[in-house]
Order: structure tokens, then C-alpha cells, then sequence
């Protein structure tokens, strides 16, 4: 059973997301895979939560976000 909040089970989990070796389990994690997967979640991982969710991102905003998520890649 999820022990999550009701809201953050529709949010892409991000928890740990800088230990991670892959994005969404499929890509190998890395800015250029982190972008596709912001762009068009569900060209990577059909069905998944956050496609339709979150409206359409602006460039400056995919820069943005893939900034932050990759600040917390462990190298």
C-alpha cells in the first residue's frame, strides 16, 4: 500500500531522483534524457501519471527544472 498523500501519488516521485542511475527506470540519466522526459513524458514511459498533468512546459522552463534535478545527481 502507498503511505503517500493522496496528492503526491499523482506527482512524479522524485525521492532520491539524484541517486538514481535511470529517469522514469528507462533512460540512462543524463540532462539531454532528463529534458525528453520533461517534453513528452509519455513518448518514454506510455501511461505514465505525469503525462496531462502538468499543461505544456516552456523551454525556459525545461532548462530550469533539468538545472535543479541535475543539481541532485550524486556524481
Amino acid at each position: 500500500m502507498d503511505k503517500r498523500p493522496v496528492q503526491a501519488r499523482t506527482a512524479p516521485n522524485l525521492a532520491n531522483f539524484g541517486d538514481r542511475e535511470r529517469i522514469a527506470g528507462i533512460l540512462e540519466h543524463n540532462e539531454e534524457n532528463l529534458k525528453k522526459w520533461l517534453r513528452d513524458p509519455n513518448s518514454v514511459k506510455p501511461g505514465n501519471k505525469m503525462a496531462g498533468t502538468y499543461g505544456h512546459l516552456t523551454e525556459e522552463q525545461i532548462d530550469a527544472l533539468t538545472k535543479y534535478l541535475m543539481s541532485l545527481k550524486v556524481e
